[in-house]
């Protein structure tokens, strides 16, 4: 039993030297470009040994991933994964209100990646996200562009309307989102 506490202990204790590493960064990326933080500016922030740091984290850019995988998760959360082919369009909807729910809740993490030049971590995860949406294309059918233009457009769309300050409601702009583009299913 003792044993048992001891493993959840020092999980936890990683999860929460992980988090505060994550917020460190954060926090600095906020001050500073990402090429003028240094790993002694982000332990230092922390408040964690430098071992701490590289016993999870490769490189700076690896602590963004972490909270990319994150925020993959929550949006990627009720997607069938097994799913054979488009979603159907009723469930487009809530699919797309769920992706805007979760981009403003993590709206300054966002936007603070987005202004240090990381826009292609939200890109690649929107391709991904249409990619499970839609189902997968053969690679030499045009269909397969459409994903892509749909995943283009929603990135720039949601960071468009954080940056406006997100006054529209989340099911709004997915019901706006699916009006430009009737032809999905």
């Amino acid at each position: 039993m003792r044993q048992t506490r001891k493993i959840a202990s020092n999980a936890e204790e990683n999860e929460r030297v992980r988090r505060a590493i994550s917020e460190a960064l954060f926090d600095l990326l906020m001050e500073k470009d990402f090429s003028a933080i240094t790993v002694t500016d982000i332990i230092q922030k922390a408040g964690v040994a430098r071992a701490s740091y590289y016993r999870n984290f490769q490189s700076k850019k690896d602590v963004l991933r972490q909270g990319m995988e994150t925020i993959h998760d929550m949006v990627m959360e009720g997607i069938d994964p097994e799913l054979d082919g488009p979603v159907p369009r009723a469930q487009l909807g809530q699919s797309l209100e769920r992706l805007f729910t979760v981009f403003l809740s993590v709206k300054s993490y966002v936007l603070t990646l987005y202004r240090a030049g990381f826009a292609d971590m939200f890109q690649n995860l929107l391709d991904e996200y249409a990619e499970s949406l839609f189902g997968s294309m053969p690679q030499k059918s045009m269909e397969k562009y459409r994903i892509y233009c749909f995943s283009g457009a929603i990135c720039n769309i949601l960071i468009t309307w954080l940056k406006n300050g997100a006054q529209e409601s989340p099911h709004a702009m997915a019901q706006f989102c699916l009006n430009l583009f009737p032809q999905l299913p």
